[in-house]
């Protein structure tokens, strides 16, 4: 049963039959019990998180010392209490999600300001920040006379909830979060570094579930219900994320090869359309096609960047287009 509902830049794995199943990376598996299997590592749950349409899984196994049995549907899992012994997590990507000593406490933060503020010291967890830094960060469009006041009672709500020992500091401000928390925004920044070293020396296995989870998480909405120049700002990055993500992910895919080979094309023609100037995402368009045997199309797709660069800049496409058209043709690469 193919099952084709993960995430249109591709599925982690899908099987028709037993015979059909492929281990397609060093930590993936299967049951012959069921028609999907997946084995996640445990930061991997972040990029399948339950407030996102169509990531239900039939099947999955998460890695978390002995391997245990989710069941029929991760989001269920999700959505459970929190065992007592799951390491913190906090989720500013789509659903906002706060999970500490083994319970969901983000109905307790104090209204939409609790939650900014909250994300704006998770972010920034690394360093103290002022009361002025705050205020602005919150009321970045006009400063009410009130703010510092409201301030203070927005921190001594959040202290309530989070504890003295999370959230210290009179003057200047400081999240002292338990070791292991995982911040999805963070795994995401860790996820692109892990893949592009991976690409980087050709372990194509290693880069395959970083890239995955690092483009899951980066092509959720950050804080929607919020409009900061802050937050813009991270939206930037956690968009460079994803596009860096679509490209490892590509890379690995064709590395892998085989049953992968749909997947890089599908996250290749991702990176067309978001960045139709972006030389690289054609270059792996045009690998992904030709290694499914679609040479004249991948040609196509050479005479489309070709017709783009020049129309929209004037130039003639670079090195990384020049050297995928020189493999369509069968010619060596071009001299750098």
């Amino acid at each position: 049963m193919l099952v084709n509902h993960l995430d249109p830049a591709g599925d982690l794995v899908a099987s028709d039959g037993l015979r059909e199943v492929r281990v397609i990376a060093a930590d993936m598996a299967f049951d012959p019990l069921d028609d999907l299997v997946v084995r996640l590592a445990p930061c991997d749950e972040a990029a399948l998180a339950f407030d996102l349409p169509g990531h239900v899984l039939d099947a999955a196994i998460v890695e978390s010392g002995p391997f245990s049995y989710v069941g029929s549907n991760l989001g269920e899992r999700l959505e459970s209490p929190v065992p007592s012994d799951s390491l913190p997590r906090i989720q500013l990507c789509g659903r906002f999600v706060l999970e500490l000593d083994g319970r969901r406490i983000d109905d307790t933060l104090p209204s939409r300001q609790g939650r900014l503020l909250f994300a704006f010291l998770t972010l920034n967890r690394d360093r103290a920040v002022s009361r002025d830094e705050l205020v602005e960060a919150l009321w970045p469009y006009g400063t009410p006379a009130a703010a510092p006041t409201a301030l203070t009672v927005l921190v001594s709500k959040m202290r309530t909830a989070l504890g003295a020992q999370i959230l210290s500091g009179r003057g200047d401000l400081r999240l002292n979060l338990p070791p292991l928390t995982c911040v999805d925004v963070e795994e995401a920044l860790s996820g692109v570094h892990e893949a592009q070293s991976a690409v980087a020396q050709r372990e194509w296995r290693r880069a395959w579930g970083p890239a995955l989870r690092a483009q899951f998480i980066a092509r959720r909405p950050l804080l929607p219900e919020h409009d900061t120049p802050w937050l813009d700002q991270w939206r930037q990055r956690l968009d460079d994320v994803h596009d860096h993500a679509l490209e490892a992910y590509v890379a690995s895919c064709l590395g892998i090869g085989g049953t992968e080979l749909p997947a890089a094309e599908r996250a290749a023609r991702t990176l067309v359309s978001r960045l139709p100037l972006r030389e690289t995402g054609y270059a792996l368009l045009m690998d992904a096609l030709a290694a499914q045997g679609n040479v004249a199309e991948a040609m196509r797709v050479y005479e489309r960047a070709r017709t783009t660069l020049n129309e929209e800049l004037g130039i003639p496409p670079g090195r990384a287009i020049q050297d995928a058209h020189s493999r369509l043709l069968g010619l060596p690469p071009t001299p750098h």
